[in-house]
């Protein structure tokens, strides 16, 4: 299949249509929310925070997921709700986790009850690699045993199962997308990468948690805008759960050594115990890689940038801001 066929499709499906982004403020959302419009998309964002340039740039309303009325009202019109709207991060999981679970589940279930309400025609929700755990079979498929080791992966693996049962009664049309390391611009530096290149671009060697033996396979954010379109735009799509990831993997310590090499400053990683950082030692995973077959056989999903480049363009952009 030829890569632009799917693409175009997409494209095509989503000019004019109207498109709610919950947590559209968030890293991979944003990124979403500039393509949708790209293409022609009429975007809504929806998300906690404020901005002056997402009053600019789309429709924009200030709401709390956990309250389902404002959700409701936000929803009006929309054809199609992508579902992002959460808590995550390392340290936001060890030290509120009640709050990660309330957000996180009761936010995607008012979510899904105010779409159904509204009549949306499909719900896409945000999932993550994290449901997994660590792995019993590498590459991950869709259909490995769950297994998730963090409160943050529960509660994900909580939303996909409040989502299946929406579908299974026949609401609404869902999507399930399970992002693998996504990385890009603008991504914060709780994230391995961002921290690894803002220190780099400071003069300051990448820390490294235990040997670095950690093996991941990095998703370029647009990649995963791409693919995340693809699924939602395709009948295929419908009540199917998507790895949206790469299958080129690098260990965590040739990550930093290759940031380095980008720099081209003259720098050796830092290498500390595996717990000195904020994820404790006992939450730390292996392995982490998709099989990516099934997004690439139904919805012809191919990556396009490869780590190198990618890296390459964050280094550039993270220069920028220093």
């Amino acid at each position: 299949m030829n890569v632009s066929e799917p693409l175009e499709r997409a494209r095509a499906y989503f000019k004019n249509r109207h498109v709610l982004i919950t947590g559209g403020g968030g890293f991979i959302a944003s990124h979403l929310a500039k393509r949708l419009a790209a293409w022609g998309a009429r975007v809504r964002l929806f998300d906690v925070r404020d901005s002056e340039a997402w009053h600019n740039d789309y429709d924009y309303i200030q709401g709390d997921v956990t309250d389902k009325e404002t959700l409701v009202r936000a929803m009006e019109g929309c054809e199609i709700v992508f579902h992002f709207a959460g808590l995550l991060g390392v340290e936001k999981i060890l030290d509120r986790p009640i709050e990660v679970l309330q957000v996180n589940l009761e936010g995607t279930i008012n979510a899904l009850q105010a779409a159904v309400q509204q009549r949306v025609k499909r719900f896409v929700l945000s999932s993550s690699s994290e449901v997994y755990g660590e792995p019993r079979q590498v590459p991950l498929r869709e259909d490995a045993p769950p297994s998730p080791i963090s409160i943050y992966g529960v509660s994900k693996l909580a939303a996909e199962a409040y989502c299946e049962a929406f579908a299974r009664k026949g609401l609404i049309d869902v999507t399930i997308l399970r992002y693998f390391n996504v990385y890009g611009p603008g991504q914060a530096e709780a994230f391995v990468i961002p921290r690894f290149i803002g220190r780099v671009v400071r003069g300051e060697p990448p820390v490294v948690y235990g040997r670095g033996s950690q093996v991941r396979a990095y998703t370029y954010v647009d990649d995963a805008v791409t693919c995340s379109l693809l699924a939602a735009a395709s009948e295929k799509g419908i009540n199917e759960i998507f790895n949206v990831g790469t299958q080129e993997v690098i260990t965590v310590a040739d990550l930093a050594e290759l940031v380095i090499a980008i720099s081209g400053r003259d720098l050796t990683p830092v290498y500390q115990e595996l717990g000195a950082g904020i994820r404790p030692a006992k939450r730390e995973i292996h392995t982490r890689i998709p099989d990516i077959s099934k997004a690439q056989g139904l919805l012809g999903y191919k990556p396009q940038v490869p780590l190198r480049e990618g890296l390459q363009r964050c280094y550039s952009w993270y220069s920028l801001q220093q």
